[in-house]
């Protein structure tokens, strides 16, 4: 949505799930990042979360 890099699955997810379930467009994980004011590696570490604890119907 903003830089055009090609997403991947986690890079959809994670943007459902922080900002907008119903999204149909979608920004890449840097890009969300700096939208939210955090790292890349806090994201990251959120997405590992969810897929490890199985809590997120969007990372399995």
């Amino acid at each position: 949505m903003r830089c055009k890099a090609p997403l991947g699955c986690d890079d959809v997810a994670i943007y459902r799930k922080m900002v907008l379930r119903c999204a149909t467009e979608f920004m890449c994980i840097d890009c969300l990042a700096e939208y939210l004011g955090v790292s890349r590696q806090a994201i990251e570490e959120r997405i590992r979360f969810y897929r490890e604890t199985g809590s997120c119907a969007l990372f399995r």
